[in-house]
């Protein structure tokens, strides 16, 4: 899904299965003033394959544009060493993502996300 943050178009995976939304090293690496000053903390993950620890940072707040509609999204963390492989996105919008608005409305056949 493409969201805007500070200007600049960002693509992440919409993924409504996952609990809470993340960001990655792409992020990291193209807004590193935004992390400036946030420590480093350890984190769990978990999902199909197990529950893991990683390091990350956590923004208190993420506020960016998407489905119509300005979203801010809190203590969003900020995976830096993320794999070589997930470069293709950001990070992941998830269920906080969802809840953050009255109504939203996906659009699988149109391939369109609207939020009020």
């Amino acid at each position: 899904m493409r969201i805007s943050y500070n200007g600049h178009p960002f693509d992440l995976v919409f993924d409504t299965g996952n609990v809470k939304s993340d960001l990655g090293s792409k992020f990291a690496q193209t807004f590193p003033d935004v992390l400036e000053g946030l420590a480093e903390q350890t984190t769990s993950r978990g999902g199909f394959g197990g529950i893991s620890q990683t390091q990350a940072v956590v923004l208190p707040e993420f506020r960016f544009e998407a489905a119509g509609s300005t979203v801010t999204l809190y203590d969003t963390e900020v995976i830096q060493n993320t794999e070589s492989g997930s470069q293709l996105f950001s990070g992941s919008l998830g269920a906080d993502f969802v809840l953050s608005f009255k109504r939203l409305v996906i659009n699988y056949q149109n391939m369109f996300v609207r939020g009020e």
